[in-house]
């Protein structure tokens, strides 16, 4: 089960941005929107992203799958032999230059892992 992602320097997104999937601990919709993992950890059932266009939601999905395809092609010959790809924040000059960061945190039968890179 996913806890948190969050992604850095990657197409609109400077900033290390997260999507965290571990619930507060505000009572409002608990009711509702919350289910106790296995580790005993609180995890929403759904989240929303929203906010004006243009402001970089898609991108936030983009990173995950982008992040996705990069760890099950890791071991082809394909990207052992080629170059990494990875569209970075093009906005900010001082950006350009610097690695594009992906980290997962996950839950497997109630251990919590956390696995990420930079490119």
């Amino acid at each position: 089960m996913l806890i948190n992602f969050s992604v850095e320097n990657f197409r609109s997104i400077c900033e290390r941005q997260s999507l965290i999937l571990e619930a507060s601990a505000d009572p409002h919709m608990r009711h509702s929107n919350v289910f106790s993992s296995d580790a005993q950890i609180d995890l929403l059932k759904s989240v929303a992203l929203f906010g004006a266009n243009a402001s970089g939601k898609s991108n936030i999905i983009g990173a995950m799958i982008w992040m996705k395809k990069f760890v099950l092609e890791s071991l082809s010959e394909k990207i052992e032999q080629a170059k990494v790809s990875v569209e970075t924040n093009r906005l900010r000059e001082n950006q350009r230059d610097r690695a594009s960061v992906f980290e997962i945190e996950f839950l497997v039968k109630k251990e919590r892992f956390r696995y990420g890179f930079a490119v």
